[in-house]
């Protein structure tokens, strides 16, 4: 797996696990279900501020999410899935 469908993967896993369809996921968003479409099929990469508010809406479903589940972050061997 590519670090494109890597993080993909994790977007589309996040949302299926707070429970939402792309639409749902979207409107919690502000944006469309296209760019949810787009992230979760490796199409588009949502900005830094879009990241930080898909971080915000996980944090708020789960305390305990760790963001490195997002970015693809391995602690077996310290790197990130952007540095391959």
């Amino acid at each position: 797996m590519n670090k494109d469908t890597e993080f993909s993967a994790s977007i589309r896993t996040l949302r299926r696990k707070m429970g939402y369809t792309q639409l749902e996921f979207a409107n919690k968003l502000g944006i469309d279900k296209q760019a949810i479409s787009g992230y979760e099929n490796a199409k588009h990469t949502p900005s830094l501020k879009m990241l930080e508010k898909i971080l915000q809406i996980a944090i708020s479903f789960d305390r305990s999410y760790d963001y490195n589940k997002l970015v693809g972050f391995d602690k077996n061997n310290k790197k990130t899935w952007n540095q391959f």
